[in-house]
């Protein structure tokens, strides 16, 4: 059985994360985050998906050391809910 653990700060998307996982919690990854999930459970596989939450309105980061590029637009409703 696949236990789906989400730890994400955004709380405008904690409703999704919710639906999505078995386990979430609205908060930064770390250890002490995901163990305080799974009662200590170690995990087998880990994911993640990093962003920039410092974008301009086109999408870029607004630091000028992050260099200029693009980053595509995903919305959660596109992900894969398996």
């Amino acid at each position: 059985k696949v236990l789906k653990v989400g730890i994400d700060p955004a709380e405008n998307i904690a409703r999704d994360g919710r639906l999505y996982c078995n386990l979430h919690a609205t908060s930064y990854f770390t250890k002490n985050s995901y163990f305080s999930l799974t009662d200590g459970r170690p995990a087998k596989v880990i994911t993640s998906i990093a962003m920039f939450y410092d974008l301009d309105p086109d999408g870029h980061p607004k630091s000028p050391t992050c260099g200029h590029f693009k980053i595509p637009h995903l919305p959660i409703d596109k992900l894969s809910k398996s």
